[in-house]
C-alpha cells in the first residue's frame, strides 16, 4: 500500500504516517500508542473471542496490548461487559458484619482470617447492612485517662506512645474534650 493510500485511510498527516513507516522512537510520537493499537487490531475478532467466554485478561495477552484497550474495543463496539465471578466465602455476610460490629474485629484481621482482600469483606459487610467508614474505625481510647494526663502537662507524643496511637489522635480527643465541656 502506497503512502498515500495509508494516509487516506488512517486520518493520519504524511509526516505522521512516514515516521511510523521509519519505525521512529524519538521525537513526538504521531498519535498515543493506544490509539494507534486499537486501531490496528481485529475489533470483529477481539468482539466474537470476548463473547464465546474469553475474558479481557486473557484478550490483552494474546494481542499484547492493557485490559484497557480491549476494554475499549468492546465499549466502541457496544458489547456487554460480563460481570466478574463472585467468591463464596465460608462465612455469611451477616456473621462477618457481626463480628465487626460485635467484637471489633479489624477489616484486615477478618480478611487475613479468611485469606481474601480486605476491600471484599468490606463490601460484603456493607452488603449486610452495615456502613463501613473509609479509613480506620475510632479506637477504643480512655479519653478521660488521655484529657487527664494531657492537662497534668504531659506531652501529646508521649500519651500517644503509650496508647500506640499518633499524637494528631491525642489532640483530637483532648480538642473534643473541650468542645462538649464548652456545649
Amino acid at each position: 500500500m502506497k503512502q498515500v493510500e495509508v494516509v487516506r485511510a488512517s486520518g493520519l498527516s504524511k509526516a505522521q504516517v512516514s515516521r511510523l513507516a521509519r519505525g521512529a522512537t524519538s521525537g513526538r510520537t504521531p498519535l498515543p500508542p493506544a490509539v494507534y493499537l486499537s486501531a490496528t487490531l481485529p475489533a470483529a475478532e477481539i468482539c466474537a473471542r470476548y463473547q464465546a467466554g474469553e475474558s479481557t485478561n486473557q484478550l490483552a495477552k494474546v494481542y499484547g496490548c492493557s485490559n484497557t484497550t480491549i476494554i475499549g474495543i468492546l465499549k466502541r463496539h457496544d458489547v456487554p461487559r460480563r460481570v466478574g465471578r463472585t467468591i463464596e466465602l465460608p462465612v455469611p455476610d451477616e456473621e462477618l458484619a457481626r463480628r465487626y460490629l460485635e467484637e471489633r474485629v479489624e477489616l484486615q484481621q477478618l480478611a487475613a482470617e479468611l485469606g481474601v482482600k480486605p476491600n471484599l469483606v468490606s463490601r460484603r459487610v456493607a452488603a449486610a447492612g452495615v456502613k463501613v467508614p473509609i479509613g480506620h474505625r475510632r479506637m477504643d481510647l480512655p479519653d478521660a485517662e488521655i484529657v487527664r494526663r494531657y492537662k497534668a502537662g504531659e506531652s501529646a507524643n508521649r500519651i500517644a506512645k503509650s496508647y500506640g496511637v499518633s499524637h494528631v489522635t491525642v489532640m483530637r480527643r483532648v480538642r473534643e474534650d473541650r468542645s462538649r465541656g464548652s456545649a
